[in-house]
């Protein structure tokens, strides 16, 4: 990947994850070598020939404040309308270990404050006939993965609208202590084809 502006170009390492997406990750340091602006990113594989898989804009702005805020994970989670999403979360101990949760809740808003997704927690993932009967908003789950704090399912039964949803996920550790480990947005991007047809 290479985010590229006015002054500065940077090459960015990029991972494949298990799940298939382009995973990119900036230190400290390489953020501190971009300047306030928009910077124009493309990613591009080499699998079998060099292509562009994507493109877009990174906004930078400068923190407000000199010291960096604590324990944020802002993330945009992209999900397609009648398409089943799964996502894995790692909370991590000051030593780095992974903390195995023991209850989780995930719910995001509209920009009107309307409740439009609230995943709960199972001990064990359900199966898809029992996310079907659940009210249209709870369709999905939070749910034990190994080798992960937990999973995070979006079903493909979910009635959620097209837009945009800010979102937050809590979990509870072992103690019965709760954090929040990750914030940010849903993009909701519509689904075209019309399955019932």
């Amino acid at each position: 990947m290479r985010l590229d502006g006015d002054t500065v170009k940077v090459p960015i390492p990029c991972t494949i994850t298990t799940q298939g997406q382009i995973l990119m990750i900036l230190t400290e340091a390489e953020t501190a070598a971009l300047v306030d602006g928009t910077y124009f990113y493309d990613v591009a594989t080499d699998a079998l020939r060099l292509r562009i898989v994507e493109k877009g804009t990174i906004e930078v702005t400068s923190i407000d404040q000199l010291t960096p805020l604590e324990g944020t994970f802002d993330m945009e989670i992209p999900y397609t309308q009648r398409t089943d999403k799964r996502l894995n979360f790692d909370w991590t101990d000051s030593l780095g270990v992974v903390i195995t949760a023991a209850s989780a809740r995930l719910q995001a808003k509209s920009a009107t404050g309307v409740l439009s997704l609230d995943l709960k927690w199972f001990a064990t993932a359900p199966s898809e006939v029992t996310i079907s009967a659940l009210p249209a908003i709870q369709r999905g789950y939070l749910a034990p993965k190994t080798g992960h704090s937990l999973e995070m399912h979006i079903s493909d039964t979910n009635t959620i609208a097209a837009g945009t949803y800010t979102f937050d996920l809590q979990a509870q550790d072992g103690a019965g202590d709760w954090d929040t480990i990750a914030t940010g947005t849903i993009a909701v991007k519509a689904s075209i084809t019309d399955r019932s047809l």
